[in-house]
């Protein structure tokens, strides 16, 4: 576990919801059916997801929305590895033409109703005065560095993520940005039959499994959210000590992922899930997590491989991967490595994160000041994972 803190300035902007806003709407939806999933027995061991996209638009088809802006703002680069070129689709514009149009993001709480463990109820606008003093989940997500502004000392003031992709191509456009335009909509109540809830060093945690999680968003939650929810929006579901299983497997925090979105016409659209983490339960096996480590993560692997399709040669062995992997993951490689920042009187915890230059080989990198991550913790770039 790596852990730092950032010296910087601050400045809020003004939230578009509040908790408080959220609480007043409390929607319910029909029950989750979810396999039971086994108690995780101590390995509280984060992972973090990426559910491919299947809905096969061609690229170029899926480009032409973008223009015509029914889905949201994307753009193309390419970059070659000695003979090899690969191509990458991103979130925004390229920074080589300008800045970003901002990206209108819907924060959607979830609550979530255990029935098979009499009712235990994980809610992100509920207040926790033990393990989350400062405030709801809710409302900390809304004044984090992930929708306000921070000042970092080498590339200026901005949303996190969006220093982030102005640090990562620094030497072409030091002015980028690419930011989101957060608004919050009600609760959605939703029960659960199966899954598992336990105790952790802070309250509980629950989890269910991520199929049946995403099958429900696909098909039931995003027909139900339609009149707010388009293609051109970027949905986030947000969790409070809440994780999800694959194939028994614990424990996912936070994933991203897209499809055709039929209430539109098949438009591609994309999403993540990101739990809030005040548990202190997933701080073993080189991984950290609290606050919004998750959703900082998930954030910016949506805007650097939003269709999950950003093929790269074969890297691993770091992170999260113990293995090799191939593929435009920014957050996997530096999972479990974050950094603090204080923001209106809370302590905030951000996820380093890789750099393109990092995953292509290129020396010297497009980003600035040499470096091939957020916070410098990569030295150089990826070598070849056997």
């Amino acid at each position: 576990m790596q852990l730092r803190t950032l010296a910087l300035t601050i400045g809020v902007v003004a939230l578009t919801a509040s908790a408080a806003s959220a609480q007043e709407s409390v929607r319910k939806l029909p029950t989750i059916q979810s396999p039971a999933t086994p108690a995780l027995n101590g390995e509280f061991k984060a992972r973090y997801a990426a559910l491919p996209y299947k809905g096969g638009t061609p690229d170029e088809h899926i480009m032409l929305q973008a223009a015509a802006g029914s889905t949201i703002p994307l753009w193309k680069g390419t970059a070659t590895v000695k003979t090899k070129t690969y191509k990458y689709t991103m979130v925004g514009k390229d920074p080589a033409k300008g800045n970003s149009p901002k990206i209108p993001t819907i924060i959607i709480p979830i609550k979530l109703v255990f029935n098979s463990f009499g009712g235990a109820t994980f809610d992100p606008t509920a207040a926790d005065a033990t393990c989350s003093p400062k405030g709801t989940a809710l409302l900390l997500t809304q004044k984090s560095p992930i929708f306000n502004d921070i000042t970092l000392a080498h590339v200026g003031t901005g949303q996190y993520v969006s220093l982030f992709q102005r640090a990562n191509y620094f030497t072409i456009n030091k002015r980028y940005t690419v930011e989101l335009q957060p608004t919050t909509l009600g609760v959605q109540q939703i029960g659960v039959n199966g899954g598992n809830v336990q105790n952790t060093p802070c309250g509980m945690v629950a989890s269910l499994d991520i199929g049946a999680w995403d099958n429900y968003v696909q098909n039931t939650l995003m027909p139900a959210l339609s009149a707010q929810i388009t293609p051109a929006t970027f949905p986030i579901f947000l969790f409070y000590n809440v994780v999800l299983t694959d194939n028994g497997g614990c424990c996912i925090l936070g994933y991203h992922s897209a499809f055709n979105n039929p209430s539109f016409g098949g438009a591609f659209q994309t999403y993540s899930t990101s739990d809030y983490d005040s548990s202190q339960a997933f701080t073993g096996g080189g991984s950290t997590t609290s606050d919004v480590s998750v959703l900082t993560h998930e954030v910016a692997e949506w805007l650097d491989d939003p269709n999950i399709g950003n093929k790269t040669p074969a890297w691993g062995h770091i992170g999260q991967v113990s293995g090799c992997q191939g593929n435009l993951e920014v957050g996997d490689p530096l999972s479990g490595t974050v950094s603090t920042v204080n923001l209106s009187g809370m302590t905030y915890h951000l996820q380093d994160l890789a750099f393109t230059s990092w995953f292509y080989q290129q020396d010297p990198p497009t980003s600035y000041n040499g470096r091939y991550s957020m916070f410098g913790t990569l030295r150089k770039f990826a070598q070849r994972c056997r």
